[in-house]
């Protein structure tokens, strides 16, 4: 189906530099893509007005919408026929507690291998749960009868817990409570899925057929996670077309085939679109050709924004192909919830009047509302790609509906939906088209809606999962559970009552974004301003920051500068770790009489500085992070070069680093600013102020060579001390980058020193008596070396802080689900090729469990791409230098000899010869007695534990001594409480990455071997890098004026008797 480069073709793409591969972004941005990119994540109010535009005479419109709405409402109450799991689905929706208690059961119960987790899952979920909670509903014996049973099922299950039931009982207990939930579940599932095997449902089908719907088929699922699974989606593709081929009607009525082309290939991203359009766009069209003779329309199915570009480009391709014929053979979906939709269905239609042919359009609302906002406000991005209020939403619905309506010699219309105040709004659209549209839904969802209308011979079809029924339906919980904010009355059934979509209610909204959900940008307002981020799916930046970053390249220069004086010296070369034969800059190193003119000149200016008000010293540092965002091209040109870094992780450092410089110089404001008074009886006024302590020694790793750096430098000048700063030996170009940078923010130049070099500057500076406190991040036994120097030297007890590695571990449960694990997985041990303090470094996986996840993970993992980091499709770049390399090479070979090799990723045939490069590895081992130390790169070893071990396991990672991270991946709450409660880490992540700390929102930071804390970007951080010091004064002696204010207060007002 697809090449590799595991012996293999090379993978598409390789051989292109980050600049050659632009065309890919895509090529020719016409004047319809670029209102497209435009509206990708325009203004709300500049959205609403454009909307407002396409939907004129509001008022009769609206009268129109309620006058529908209430003649389908009265259709719907009396078609209904709900069925016993209806009743138990309405009594507990999605909006109550145990509505979602009842999905999570579903959700994971079916995955689930061993009966011991199982139990505790079941016992866990109904204990959390009031099952009385439900509305009682006249007549809803069902629903009564659902909740006592529930509720006697919870009694049980907590006198089985406290040991109250005998011994013989508890078994017996076990089984009857597995057995009914079972039971509940398996008709949950039911509900939504029409048949595992095509077959069986094209048979199942025929009586819905008989009743006048039409289908469109789809395999629910999660994205595929390797070739394996992708091409056995391929595989059940192929299937489903041979049995749904169509047997007569029409044109409009043929059946239909939904693809999600993230089950089709591993990485269907935006960053890897030139290796979609040469591995999977033939696969896509000889579907394409298969389906065309059996009769079948290929629908081509929308996922998150992320992949809309890789979408719509392979679309319009194939719709290009002469091959394409006549008919409606090829459909599409837009989702309303996104700003650009309107832009993407112009573009749509005259792309299909260009191409003389009618294309199916799927109208949705959208499905990822809850995760497309988490998503923009991890980046940092501007503004969001969706909107964040649903009336506006609505709004964009019936504008790209009348749209379509308008269009429909280009476009068959459908028109998804589940909402009887939408399609009340649909029908009044389409008053007089009979025939040239559709309604849609999703089996076992919105009966009484579709029943309505088919009464009323209006057209709908049915969207069918098939496939296995625990796994598809596993992921529409996943889903609802993820994005449950928009989905809250997904589910439910009975007689609900919908207000009528109101276009003049829409226009009349103030503000047109949601008042409470703030852009991404002013999560952290109103104490700091968070950087800007990108993007990644938005051709247009990253095209442009591309351009910004080749802008800039050109040598570095590193060198001694005290007081902002350059000392020269002899010059070093600094090489490329991804191809030593690229010469990056030179360096020169501090030789002794820089090192101690820098002391000296630092001790004599700290106290000067340290005078100078906290709120000047935050504008300084509120400069640089300004300065840093406008010469973020030249930064990340540096950190690819120096240190190796792919684009998008560079790009997050650079964030973070400006983060720093924001954060701690508001912290500066809040701490170091005015004192604070304290309590204590009449006469007194205590005081405490936070001061500098002088002179500060910065010593920073290679790793994060830019946001460590500059994080350490300006907590300690937002503290008001001088600095003398020393990078890594490895990454001098972009520090010194840095410094300048800081230097021309405002920052004097007598206290911050820049003393690049090896470990002899570090310990020069550790052992002299002028420095007042030392902020190292490194090894641990380069931390343990300093402290006892500290400790040696004599003079002023002087304070270390330390953040260093660890054995971070990641436990994953059998109730966790796999592909979510092996995406946390991924990014925790890989990204950064593992070259981070927090990366994980042991993953621990529950014996049963383990097949399936392995699997998963190991095809994942092969098809990470490892190469130079000059290609903005690269996963992995190389290490940072040959030693590093060598020692995990050696590291590797004893894991292996040990154990056994699971997988392992594939070097890019174009990755520069001579590269540091050590593609991402997992490797079981049959001990965690192997692992005594930190592994610095992209070599996972992994474990298997049988739940019993549980207690065991736990407590050997944390014999180890190391406290950095930990990862958890599990749906059991108790688990978590039990963990977070146990767990001696300074970080503790569940069910999410191990890795990207945000500034403020996560401080970072360990405990025991990993670190002395306190955490960086975190409250208490400033408060290591200045002393405490308190004022008290008796002012009895000259009359306390807060009591004199009180007894002015309290004395009456005098009347004037004088005449």
């Amino acid at each position: 189906m697809y090449n590799n480069n595991n012996g293999r073709t090379p993978r598409a793409g390789a051989k292109r530099s980050a600049m050659e591969r632009k065309e890919l972004l895509p090529a020719q941005v016409d004047v319809r893509r670029e209102r497209i990119l435009a509206a990708w994540a325009a203004d709300d109010e500049r959205c609403r007005e454009e909307l407002l535009a396409r939907l004129p005479e509001r008022e009769s419109l609206d009268r129109r919408i309620e006058e529908k709405t209430r003649w389908l409402q009265e259709r719907m109450h009396a078609t209904e026929r709900p069925r016993w799991v209806d009743r138990i689905l309405a009594r507990y929706p999605l909006s109550q507690k145990e509505g979602r208690l009842l999905l999570e059961l579903a959700e994971a119960l079916p995955r689930i291998p061993d009966e011991r987790t199982a139990d505790a899952l079941l016992a866990e979920k109904l204990t959390e749960g009031e099952w009385r909670s439900g509305g009682d509903r006249p007549g809803d014996r069902i629903g009564r009868l659902a909740s006592w049973g529930l509720t006697g099922l919870r009694a049980l299950i907590r006198w089985e817990s406290r040991g109250s039931l005998p011994g013989w009982l508890r078994p017996l207990l076990q089984r009857a409570a597995r057995k009914s939930v079972r039971k509940v579940v398996e008709a949950i599932i039911g509900r939504f899925i029409l048949a595992e095997d095509p077959r069986a449902g094209a048979s199942r089908a025929a009586l819905l057929g008989s009743r006048g719907y039409r289908f469109c088929w789809d395999m629910l699922g999660e994205a595929a996670r390797s070739r394996r699974v992708a091409e056995e989606v391929l595989g059940r593709y192929r299937q489903a077309i041979a049995v749904f081929g169509r047997r007569g009607g029409g044109e409009e009525e043929a059946p239909e085939l939904s693809l999600k082309l993230s089950a089709l290939h591993p990485r269907w991203e935006p960053l890897q679109e030139e290796r979609i359009r040469e591995e999977l766009y033939p696969v896509v069209r000889e579907l394409y050709r298969e389906a065309r003779q059996a009769g079948i329309r290929l629908v081509f199915d929308a996922e998150e924004t992320a992949r809309f570009w890789p979408l719509i480009n392979l679309f319009l391709r194939l719709l290009a192909e002469p091959e394409a014929g006549d008919g409606i053979g090829l459909g599409i979906v837009i989702q309303a919830y996104q700003k650009h939709a309107w832009a993407a269905v112009d573009l749509l239609l005259e792309a299909a009047a260009e191409a003389g042919k009618r294309i199916a359009l799927r109208l949705v609302k959208g499905a990822y509302w809850d995760a497309e906002i988490r998503r923009a406000q991890a980046l940092g991005l501007p503004r969001y790609p969706v909107f964040t209020r649903k009336a506006l939403t609505d709004l964009s619905y019936l504008a790209c509906a009348e749209r379509l309506l308008e269009g429909s010699d280009r476009v068959f219309p459908q028109f998804a939906t589940h909402n009887p105040a939408t399609a009340a709004a649909i029908l009044c659209l389409t008053e007089g088209r009979s025939s040239g549209w559709e309604f849609q839904r999703l089996y076992g969802v919105a009966d009484s809606l579709s029943w309505a209308l088919r009464e009323a011979a209006f057209p709908v079809r049915l969207y069918i999962p098939f496939g296995a029924r625990a796994e598809l339906f596993g992921y529409l919980a996943r889903r609802l559970l993820e994005n449950g904010v928009g989905q809250a009355g997904f589910l439910s059934a009975g007689r609900s009552e919908f207000r009528p979509f109101s276009v003049s209610g829409a226009a009349r909204l103030a503000p047109a974004r949601h008042p409470r959900i703030p852009s991404p940008p002013d999560l952290s307002l109103p104490a700091w301003k968070r950087s800007e981020g990108i993007d990644w799916a938005n051709p247009e930046a990253v095209r442009t920051l591309l351009r910004q970053i080749e802008a800039t390249a050109g040598p570095g220069r590193a060198e001694p500068l005290v007081a902002g004086r350059p000392a020269g010296g002899k010059e070093k070369p600094v090489l490329s770790p991804a191809d030593p034969a690229r010469r990056v800059g030179t360096v020169a190193w501090a030789a002794d009489a820089q090192i101690e003119e820098a002391l000296r000149i630092g001790s004599e200016q700290a106290p000067r500085w340290e005078r100078v008000p906290a709120g000047e010293r935050a504008k300084a540092l509120e400069a640089l992070a300004d300065r840093l965002w406008r010469e973020r091209g030249r930064l990340l040109f540096l950190l690819r070069e120096e240190a190796g870094k792919t684009i998008p992780d560079a790009f997050a450092e650079l964030r973070e680093a400006i983060d720093f410089c924001r954060y701690y110089a508001a912290e500066g404001r809040r701490l170091f600013g005015a004192p604070r008074r304290l309590g204590g009886p009449a006469g007194e006024r205590n005081e405490i102020s936070w001061r500098g302590r002088g002179l500060f020694a910065c010593i920073s790793p290679w790793n994060f060579p830019l946001s460590i750096f500059l994080g350490q430098v300006a907590a300690a000048l937002a503290a008001g001390n001088a600095v003398v700063a020393k990078p890594a030996e490895q990454t001098p170009l972009v520090a010194a980058e840095a410094v300048r940078l800081a230097l021309a923010s405002g920052i004097p130049p007598e206290v911050l020193h820049f003393l690049p070099g090896d470990g002899r500057v570090g310990e020069a500076l550790v052992r002299d008596r002028r420095i007042a406190g030392v902020a190292f991040t490194g090894s641990g036994e380069t931390a343990a070396r300093i402290a006892r120097v500290l400790a040696d030297r004599g003079g002023a007890l002087t304070p270390l802080i330390a953040e260093t590695g660890g054995i971070n571990a990641m436990v994953v449960d059998a109730t966790a689900a796999p592909e979510q694990a092996v995406d946390d997985i991924l990014a925790s041990a890989f990204g950064s090729a593992g070259q981070r303090c927090s990366s994980l470094r042991l993953l621990l996986v529950q014996e049963e469990a383990a097949p399936r996840l392995l699997d998963l993970l190991g095809g994942a993992v092969e098809e990470l791409v490892v190469g130079d980091p000059r290609n903005l499709s690269t996963d992995v770049g190389p290490l940072i230098d040959r030693t590093a390399l060598l020692d995990l090479q050696k590291e590797a070979w004893r894991l292996t000899r040990a154990g056994k090799l699971l997988a392992e990723a594939p070097l890019a045939p174009t990755a520069p010869s001579g590269g540091h490069y050590f593609c991402p590895r997992v490797v079981e081992i049959p001990s965690l007695s192997l692992i005594d130390r930190e592994i610095f790169g992209p070599l996972l070893p992994v474990a298997r534990f049988r739940i019993e071990e549980w207690d065991r396991v736990y407590d050997e990672i944390h014999q180890k001594g190391f406290g950095l991270t930990m990862g958890l991946e599990t749906r059991l709450r108790g688990r978590i409480r039990s963990v977070r409660e146990r767990a001696r880490v300074g970080n503790l992540y569940v069910n999410r990455p191990m890795i990207g700390a945000a500034v403020a929102f996560q401080p970072f930071g360990g405990e025991g071997r990993s670190g002395t804390g306190p955490k960086s970007g975190g409250s208490r951080y400033l408060e290591a890098f200045g002393a405490e010091r308190v004022f008290s004064e008796n002012v009895a002696v000259t009359g306390d004026p807060d009591l004199f204010l009180l007894a002015e207060e309290e004395e009456p007002s005098r009347v004037d008797s004088s005449p």
